[in-house]
């Protein structure tokens, strides 16, 4: 059973991971991991995590969100960030929605939200919104 001692320690953790020079995509990815699962835990035990704790983290969410965009930006070739979230995305559509493919138009929209752009999507119902 996790304590504010075991909550601190994978705050700090999560703190050094994204203090990495150059980080990786999978760093990055385990990162995000980290992170949804202490916002689940925070979400069912609230009193583990101190007031610091909490504003780190924050402010750890915000760094993770804008290293994120960073490295699509800063990336020369564009295409190779985004063909990197997009074949996750492909992996997320078959294994949680057992899809094998987009319908049309979705995988325009969830490239453009996953290179960092705004994105409207106007779809008819029943088309997978």
């Amino acid at each position: 059973m996790p304590d504010s001692t075991s909550v601190s320690t994978r705050v700090e953790q999560l703190r050094e991971w994204l203090e990495t020079p150059n980080l990786t995509l999978a760093l990055r990815q385990q990162c995000h991991c980290e992170l949804n699962q202490l916002r689940r835990l925070w979400q069912n035990e609230p009193s583990l995590f101190s007031t610091q704790s909490l504003r780190v983290l924050k402010g750890l969410a915000d760094q993770l969100k804008t290293s994120q965009l960073d490295a699509v930006k800063a990336d020369d070739q564009g295409v190779r960030a985004i063909d990197v979230s997009v074949s996750s995305a492909d992996h997320v559509l078959k294994t949680v929605f057992g899809y094998n493919t987009f319908r049309p138009g979705q995988r325009e929209l969830i490239e453009e939200v996953l290179s960092g752009r705004d994105a409207v999507g106007i779809m008819p119902t029943g088309a997978g919104k």
